[in-house]
């Protein structure tokens, strides 16, 4: 999952504002297993931005991405550390 959020956060890095792409996406941690990508945001704030403003588009360019054409994108408020087992 994380490779394939690495490829999508070039392309978007290239759509976005420095700002908004340093303050919303930016932060975005990659977790879950195949079909689920979980974006975890650093708060509620962030979350909310991101469904509201952006959700569609980074699932638009996660299907795009090989391996990404059948991934359910979600996110939340949490840290890869903190959902870790």
């Amino acid at each position: 999952m994380r490779a394939i959020w690495e490829q999508c956060l070039a392309r978007l890095r290239h759509e976005l504002s420095p700002d908004q792409f340093n303050t919303y996406v930016a932060p975005l941690q990659a977790t879950g297993d195949s079909p689920d990508l979980r974006l975890l945001a650093p708060n509620p704030y962030v979350v909310t931005w991101i469904r509201r403003h952006f959700l569609d588009r980074i699932r638009e360019v996660v299907a795009s991405v090989p391996g990404g054409e059948r991934l359910s994108v979600t996110v939340d408020v949490g840290s890869r550390s903190a959902a870790a087992p």
